[in-house]
């Protein structure tokens, strides 16, 4: 089979299999990072018996998988066609290659059996935490086997970049590639990509650049957080739950956290989150339940949507399943200034907050939750953009109850 591949990426697989350890490229949307690694897994399934197995960080089902791309490339492409069966969650060659699916970060115990694979190809590789990559490296052991990586930049201190974003040693090749390299880079997306450089020049830089998501002095929460893995101890405080419901384009967003609080320190452990744009009103309950624990326990939610709480409150009637539980939703209490009290509460009670690597949209809003910049005068102000606060709102509402109202309104 004859490839011609952009050539931003020539390097990258111009070593013959098995001669590198590390092949992986980083950048911004519009890439064809994505298409192009799967495309390649594929022509190398080809070339010999191989098992190849896709892996991400947090894998909740096949189709967050590359799956749909490597059966679209094997519909598409004659050769692929000829040669590749698949299936709901496994493709099958003619020669014995087989290319399976695997979560990383839930259990990183689970694959460590799996050391008869020849090509490790992680995609989303900023989510894969520190835990996991401890566990997947020294798995990864077959003579001539590699890992592959394809990821976007976020966190410039995530257990990914620290490893791979500037790496030099010999015995691999990880590039930064952005649109620019992507010879079929779509005019649709030109045109978002200009409209968003217009709008948000930061942003933009950060989805179509590839570049990390900068801490600020304008950062609400500038050096009270950071990424870690952690399991919650039985020790700690919780769990305190939060929901804010989505409005139109807004997600809805919920959160699981602990307190733990000793002698020597006091900390917020965010563990789990869940969220959606567009969720509909009957389709809650279902998301909700992406966060073990959050059944049968107060949770406490945004109040501006009181028919929304009493719908989920009641959902465990509609179900079909006897005996589930109920969500114990109750209403957040505000008053004026209820949102900087909330923050100086967090801020001043809490030493540090640790977010779990798999609560990426949480982490995401802890970069971007920021104070207005005087676009005269470039000082930071005292007041709160409207923007990037949902998974915040849920953390404020889910302390709600401890969170005391400090600024007086009109009437005192």
């Amino acid at each position: 089979m004859v490839l011609r591949l952009p050539d931003a990426f020539v390097p990258i697989f111009d070593p013959p299999h098995g001669t590198v350890r590390y092949r992986g490229a980083h950048g911004g949307r519009g890439s064809a990072k994505s298409k192009t690694f799967a495309f390649m897994a594929l022509a190398r399934g080809t070339q010999g018996r191989m098992r190849i197995c896709c892996a991400r960080g947090i894998m909740n089902s096949i189709r967050e998988s590359v799956h749909a791309e490597m059966c679209e490339l094997i519909e598409t492409v004659p050769a692929f066609g000829r040669f590749y069966t698949y299936t709901n969650n496994m493709i099958r060659g003619r020669n014995g290659t087989v290319i399976f699916y695997i979560g990383l970060n839930h259990n990183p115990g689970a694959f460590k059996s799996l050391s008869n694979v020849d090509i490790w190809y992680i995609e989303e590789a900023e989510e894969v935490s520190e835990v996991a990559w401890v566990a997947l490296i020294p798995t990864v052991r077959k003579k001539g086997s590699e890992i592959w990586l394809v990821w976007n930049p976020e966190i410039e201190d995530s257990p990914t970049n620290r490893r791979f974003l500037n790496y030099t040693e010999d015995d691999g090749i990880i590039l930064e590639i952005n649109w620019r390299d992507n010879p079929f880079f779509p005019d649709v997306l030109r045109v978002q990509m200009e409209r968003d450089f217009k709008r948000d020049p930061d942003m933009a830089l950060h989805i179509w650049e590839g570049k990390c998501l900068t801490r600020t002095e304008a950062q609400i929460y500038a050096g009270k957080w950071q990424i870690k893995d952690f399991e919650a101890d039985p020790s700690w405080d919780g769990p305190y739950f939060g929901i804010d419901w989505g409005f139109s384009q807004d997600p809805t967003a919920a959160i699981k956290c602990w307190i733990e609080d000793t002698e020597e320190t006091r900390n917020l452990y965010v563990e789990y989150e869940a969220g959606g744009v567009g969720v509909e009103l009957n389709d809650i309950p279902a998301l909700l339940d992406k966060i073990p624990g959050m059944r049968g326990s107060k949770i406490i939610a945004d109040s501006a949507r009181p028919e929304t709480i009493s719908h989920v409150r009641s959902s465990h009637l509609r179900e079909k399943v006897k005996g589930r539980k109920p969500f114990l939703v109750e209403p957040c209490d505000k008053w004026p200034g209820s949102v900087e009290d909330g923050i100086e509460y967090i801020r001043g009670t809490f030493d540090q907050i640790y977010v779990h690597p798999r609560c990426k949209r949480t982490a995401n809003e802890f970069v971007k939750y920021s104070y207005k910049v005087d676009p005269h005068t470039d000082e930071v102000t005292t007041k709160i953009l409207d923007m990037h606060n949902h998974y915040m709102d849920a953390i404020r509402y889910s302390l709600g109850k401890m969170i005391q109202r400090r600024r007086k309104g009109f009437w005192g």
